[in-house]
């Protein structure tokens, strides 16, 4: 493997770390920490393995690029399995694998009601309760009302069952 980064003694250090196997094989990193990638000391300062790895295999990395995992270890080293692609690149390949599980509901750390209140929003809004009305019921945005009513947020949520009791005696004054 080429290396113009690193001295003779680097590289002896860095293969002492790896775990090479076959061309097809993941190359595990062996001093696996707390972190999620490894890390190699490199001239005092701490680099990720990985991409220590594929500079070595392809020479420097683009600016602001990513290396991103075909295989998808984080411990992996093996320049084949390793690519490069921007952040938004790299999102699309975890989400495309599933990899990326996005709360939602009130797991959501932006949520800003329960889910019984999203029926409740959606309920009032078919009786006839404007968005501010409504936002302000809630303690919420108007905008966060509209998107809730539009099932842009909390779509998976069914449609409120309509009620044929007596009208709502606090919209109806």
């Amino acid at each position: 493997m080429p290396s113009d980064f690193m001295s003779a003694s680097d590289c002896e250090r860095f293969l002492a770390c790896l775990d090479i196997g076959s061309e097809e094989d993941c190359w595990y990193w062996r001093r696996q920490g707390a972190a999620r990638y490894g890390s190699f000391d490199l001239g005092g300062k701490k680099q990720k393995a990985h991409r220590l790895a594929y500079r070595w295999q392809f020479g420097d990395i683009p600016p602001g690029e990513n290396i991103c995992h075909h295989c998808d270890h984080p411990y992996c080293c093996n320049p084949l399995h390793l690519f490069t692609g921007s952040q938004k690149r790299n999102m699309e390949d975890c989400a495309r694998k599933g990899r990326i599980v996005s709360p939602r509901g009130t797991a959501h750390y932006r949520a800003r009601v329960t889910e019984e209140q999203v029926l409740e929003i959606r309920r009032l809004r078919r009786q006839g309760w404007t968005l501010q009305r409504l936002a302000d019921k809630f303690g919420i945005a108007n905008q966060t009302v509209s998107t809730i009513v539009l099932r842009q947020f909390w779509a998976w949520l069914p449609d409120p069952v309509e009620e044929t009791g007596p009208p709502d005696e606090e919209h109806s004054s």
